[in-house]
């Protein structure tokens, strides 16, 4: 069995995230709603009022209609990238990132060992062998367990071809 080392970073994280949103329709949904919706209701909204306030021109009404963005949309900011450091902190901390971790295939199923332990997962427990962009995904019968490997992993871009070529050989052998 060939062990394929590799080491996960925040990149990889976000490009897991990426893979999961064009697979399901609700985090896509709540992708869009977070960092597109509210932003744009928080700025255009108020702003909107602004320019459709056909009274006075008067400096403390438009002030006063736009103070609620100019109070609001700066702690709205600061809580997404509080969440998003706090994600990457959470995931550091469980060893994901930032350890060296190695993969390898055989007749049994696809072995693993990382920070957290060595194991092996059975081919029959995986749902799908996907080749997306930089990575290969492992995707579990379990919901949202996904075994990511970066390519760049391997010497070449046709060491992953093959090695992903064979994970599918094995998968396809073995599955249900």
């Amino acid at each position: 069995m060939e062990k394929i080392n590799y080491r996960l970073n925040w990149q990889d994280f976000k490009a897991l995230e990426r893979y999961i949103r064009s697979k399901k329709f609700v985090p896509r949904l709540y992708f869009w709603v977070q960092y597109i919706a509210v932003p744009l209701i928080l700025v255009g909204v108020p702003l909107w009022s602004v320019f459709q306030y056909n009274g006075s021109d008067d400096r403390t009404t438009v002030l006063w209609r736009v103070a609620p963005v100019l109070g609001f949309l700066p702690f709205w900011v600061a809580l997404m990238v509080y969440s998003r450091w706090s994600l990457r902190r959470k995931l550091k901390l469980t060893g994901i990132f930032d350890h060296d971790s190695a993969i390898g295939l055989s007749e049994a199923g696809l072995w693993r060992r990382d920070a957290t332990g060595e194991g092996t997962t059975f081919w029959n427990t995986i749902k799908e062998v996907r080749n997306y962009r930089d990575y290969i995904f492992f995707v579990l019968s379990v919901e949202g367990a996904i075994t990511i490997l970066p390519k760049r992993s391997f010497s070449s871009l046709q060491a992953a071809s093959a090695f992903h070529q064979e994970a599918l050989r094995l998968w396809e052998k073995h599955r249900g």
